[in-house]
């Protein structure tokens, strides 16, 4: 998420941008490859957007849901760029495993399949798990 007159994620080379400490290892990579970014703009993420608003330098990871849903609540005009448009291939709160790992520990397998076997559900009928 970034402040408003940000035109795309390139422009954010050299200004800060919080992530979570486990994001260092997910897209991180990615972004630091595509956009050449570096490892001196990472500041901490701490899942609360005063940072964001102080400063309007800073771009800040985050779900398209419910911060800008928050800056928009205090007037503050955001923009939200999706890693999945720029090419980031997993997206969201992936699992990542192998064919190895699931055939060699159980909970692998059972927790892959109880996944597929809720968005099936999900898709017939999402209004239970829809708020």
């Amino acid at each position: 998420m970034t402040h408003d007159d940000v035109p795309d994620i390139a422009a954010l080379k050299g200004k800060p941008i919080l992530i979570a400490g486990s994001s260092r290892i997910t897209f991180w990579p990615w972004l630091r490859a595509k956009y050449g970014f570096t490892d001196d703009q990472i500041r901490p993420y701490t899942f609360n957007l005063q940072p964001f608003f102080a400063d309007k330098d800073v771009a800040q990871q985050g779900y398209p849901s419910s911060e800008p849903y928050q800056a928009l609540q205090q007037n503050e005009k955001v923009k939200f760029f999706l890693l999945a448009d720029g090419g980031y291939p997993p997206y969201g709160s992936t699992i990542v495993t192998t064919e190895t790992m699931i055939a060699g520990i159980p909970m692998c397998g059972a927790l892959r399949e109880g996944i597929a076997e809720g968005w099936r559900d999900y898709i017939k009928n999402p209004a239970p798990g829809t708020p």
